[in-house]
């Protein structure tokens, strides 16, 4: 992903005649829809969803529980794909947007609509560090505040 795509998704994200009902009409547009209710994994489907997560947060459970992470299982090449993205765009991506997401996680693990296994690979420090582990500390305030 190039830097100029990022600042692209950045601008649009700060554009506020860009609503949510247009950033899923493109991403759907892309086959993210499909890719959830066929079960597809591409390296560029797995970026777009990715990317789907971070752009719109609210996406974010749906994105874990489309991954499939298994509990003892080893980082397998879709993860290692979210992950080399993730590392690529984190310091471009704005840390407000990233966290966005994280508020999303309680009710769905609740929910049962994500895993524990899914949430621990998503906040974790180890294991490959994903954009939104930073935001592990925001989970536990959240936490504590809902509790």
């Amino acid at each position: 992903v190039k830097p100029e795509s990022v600042e692209t998704i950045i601008n649009g994200l700060n554009n506020k005649d860009v609503t949510r009902e247009y950033w899923h009409s493109l991403f759907n547009a892309q086959g993210t829809d499909r890719a959830i209710k066929e079960k597809i994994y591409s390296p560029q489907i797995v970026r777009l969803m990715t990317l789907r997560a971070l752009v719109i947060p609210e996406t974010l459970p749906e994105f874990l529980q489309w991954l499939n992470i298994q509990k003892g299982s080893n980082v397998d090449g879709n993860q290692r794909v979210s992950l080399e993205l993730q590392k690529k765009i984190q310091p471009l991506f704005p840390k407000e947007q990233i966290g966005a997401g994280i508020t999303y996680l309680l009710p769905s693990l609740l929910g049962g609509k994500i895993s524990v296994d899914g949430l621990c690979w998503l906040l974790a420090k180890s294991g490959g560090d994903t954009i939104w582990a930073y935001g592990r500390n925001q989970f536990i305030n959240n936490i504590k505040y809902d509790l």
